[in-house]
């Protein structure tokens, strides 16, 4: 198999868990009863549907799959600064339950909290 070929199946793999990431935060918005954490989710209303499993996940070249990684990691990196900057009590603790989780912890390995 190419290297081309086999490099974009693994980022195609990593965009499958970020959309798991940004779906569990989601999830989680639209879960609360939280009137702060509920004004986020409104703001995040286009990624409502966001699941691992509809997106297309073709070969279209390295760079196209990289550009929506960075997308991925872009929409990832704004819910949680969101959450964070919220000063919000139930906001912070669904940014710590997912900042602290395997999967970020993994996929997203260079955020910290300040």
């Amino acid at each position: 198999m190419e290297q081309s070929i086999l490099d974009q199946d693994i980022l195609l793999d990593t965009i499958k868990e970020y959309r798991k990431i940004i779906q569990g935060l989601i999830l989680t918005l639209n879960n609360t009863d939280n009137i702060f954490c509920r004004e986020l989710l409104n703001k995040y209303n286009n990624y409502i549907d966001i699941n691992p499993f509809n997106y297309d996940y073709s070969y279209k070249g390295i760079e196209e799959i990289k550009n929506d990684m960075d997308e991925h990691i872009q929409t990832i990196n704004t819910i949680m600064n969101d959450l964070k900057e919220s000063n919000d009590n139930q906001c912070n603790e669904i940014y710590h339950v997912c900042f602290n989780s395997p999967i970020f912890k993994e996929y997203m390995p260079n955020i910290t909290i300040d």
